[in-house]
Formats: C-alpha cells, sequence, structure tokens
C-alpha cells in the first residue's frame, strides 16, 4: 500500500506566498460582507484569478447577491499562474484586519489554513474554510432604465426612510427626468441624477437590505439599475475594483 513519506505529507501543504494586499482595502471589503453577517454572510471564499480577486455571496434567502472583483493592478504583489480559493469566516477576519489596519499584509495559505503577514511584524493564522460557492448560473439580468446618483445623498434617504417603512418604492419618472423615493406617506424627488438609460419604472424594494448595502461607500456616485417589479442593481466601481449588489423586489399589496 502507497504511503507518502513525511516530507511528501509537507510538500503537500506547502504553503502558496504570491499575494499581498492593503489591508485597508481588504478591510473594507470585509465590512461590507459583516455588516450583513447578522441575516446571512458569515463565510465567504475569496477566488484568486488570473484577474484578480472575486467574491460572490448570496443570502439564504435568495434576497441579496455581492458581487465583489478586486483588479490584480490594486494588490502590491499578485504572481498567480493558475486559480486558488480561500475560504473565510467573516468574523474572525474582520477581527484580525481591523487591528492591523494601517500596514500591508501578505497571505499565505495550504489546504487546511491562512497565514496573515502584516509588515508591522505581527502574525495571524485562520482556518482554510471549505465553503460551497454560491449558484449564480440564473443570474442574468437585462435593465431598461439606468441612472448616477450621488453615493453620501443616496445612502443618507436610504437611512431616513429606513426608520420609517420596511419596504421602499422607487419611481423613475422619464418625462420629468425625476426619481421619486416614497413609504407611506413620506416622498422625495431627486433631479440630480446622470441619466444612463431613459425609461419609466417603478418597483419596491426591501429598506433594511438597501441600508446595509450602502453601508460602505468607496466611490462618490453609484449605479442604479432597475425595471419594474425587478430586482434592482447598485454598483460602485473604479478602475480598480467593481462592486455589484442584486437586492430581490419586495412584492406586496400596498
Amino acid at each position: 500500500m502507497f504511503k507518502m513519506t513525511e516530507q511528501q505529507t509537507q510538500q503537500t501543504k506547502q504553503t502558496t506566498t504570491d499575494l499581498k494586499i492593503n489591508t485597508n482595502l481588504l478591510l473594507d471589503i470585509t465590512k461590507i460582507l459583516k455588516g450583513l453577517t447578522t441575516e446571512f454572510i458569515t463565510e465567504f471564499n475569496l477566488k484568486i484569478t488570473l484577474e484578480g480577486l472575486n467574491i460572490k455571496v448570496i443570502d439564504p434567502a435568495h434576497i441579496c447577491f455581492i458581487d465583489i472583483e478586486i483588479k490584480k493592478n490594486a494588490l502590491i504583489d499578485f504572481n498567480f499562474k493558475k486559480d486558488q480559493t480561500i475560504g473565510f469566516n467573516t468574523i474572525d477576519l474582520y477581527k484580525v484586519l481591523k487591528n492591523n489596519k494601517k500596514t500591508d499584509l501578505k497571505l499565505s495559505f495550504d489546504n487546511d489554513n491562512v497565514f496573515l503577514s502584516f509588515d508591522n511584524g505581527l502574525k495571524s493564522q485562520l482556518e482554510n474554510l471549505k465553503i460551497d460557492d454560491p449558484n449564480t448560473d440564473n443570474i442574468n439580468l437585462d435593465y431598461q432604465t439606468e441612472l448616477k446618483i450621488d453615493s453620501k445623498k443616496f445612502k443618507d434617504l436610504i437611512k431616513h426612510f429606513s426608520g420609517i417603512a420596511e419596504g421602499l418604492k422607487l419611481s423613475f419618472d422619464n418625462d420629468n427626468k425625476s426619481l421619486k423615493l416614497s413609504c407611506l406617506n413620506n416622498e422625495i424627488i431627486l433631479k440630480d441624477l446622470a441619466i444612463i438609460k431613459d425609461y419609466p419604472a417603478i418597483s419596491k424594494y426591501p429598506t433594511e437590505y438597501l441600508k446595509k448595502v450602502l453601508s460602505v461607500l468607496f466611490t462618490d456616485n453609484i449605479i442604479l439599475k432597475f425595471n419594474n417589479d425587478y430586482p434592482i442593481t447598485l454598483i460602485q466601481q473604479t478602475d480598480l475594483f467593481k462592486i455589484k449588489y442584486i437586492i430581490a423586489p419586495r412584492i406586496e399589496n400596498d
């Protein structure tokens, strides 16, 4: 019967040490997931591809999907020749990063563990989790309405409405070029918009989900895509990364 020697066993567990990233960037990404942890996202896969890093997560209720892409030119060191996957516990990673956010981070990993080495000399070790990837085969959306809006203004409005009702209605009027946010007897009309696709649309979304996915802002503007009674897509994007959120509509009798 074939049996590996101790040296061969060590070789199969040899760590990969080709990824270095700014800790604050990874911390901010983790904050997005941590902000939703109470509801669903307690663990995630960090995919390492030839193009960079990717995280895809979806909640068990299938209300919210998040797709995070970090391009390789956003990384300090990136020399991978094949795709790899690291599985993290969201809270465990957040705690380690929070205490070392003013330095850069080098990731090394084997089949069982992830080793985090910070430029300040501190080191930490986490379990490399085995996590099933979410099924995203059916996420293929086509939109007729697409707007660009000030991120902070939109975040503040969502926060305001979250204390009023569980659902928020978005209504785009293509004649007046305006977006109305409304719930119960409260409404606000926005006209300071960049209109990318001009088509009337009305749909209602869970306010708490909107509030949570906007908990961390990376860009001055955010792109909104929605149709009548259709999932909404929110996108924050720069030359270095793209964060896409898809939230299912709230269908109910008003």
